[in-house]
């Protein structure tokens, strides 16, 4: 995970020692949330996603899109294993 301000990337491997890209795992997650209503993007290589959120960014809006990504993330880790 790195980031500048509310700009945000979040880098999925499928082994922490080769650090190879876990891409189809990105698109799942992708795709999950925005069927969630949180709309995330990628790099150009669907390694890592990213949150840019508006500098307008209210609490209530924020934890929401933070309970989908939990949610979709914890979804996703039960169903790779």
């Amino acid at each position: 995970v790195r980031g500048k301000g509310l700009l945000i990337g979040i880098e999925l491997v499928t082994n922490q020692t080769t650090k190879e890209p876990a891409r189809q795992l990105a698109k799942r997650i992708i795709v999950k949330c925005l069927r969630k209503g949180l709309m995330l993007g990628t790099s150009w290589d669907w390694n890592t996603l990213i949150l840019m959120p508006p500098l307008i960014l209210d609490d209530a809006t924020m934890e929401e899109a933070l309970n989908i990504l939990e949610t979709v993330l914890k979804k996703v880790s039960r169903t790779s294993d």
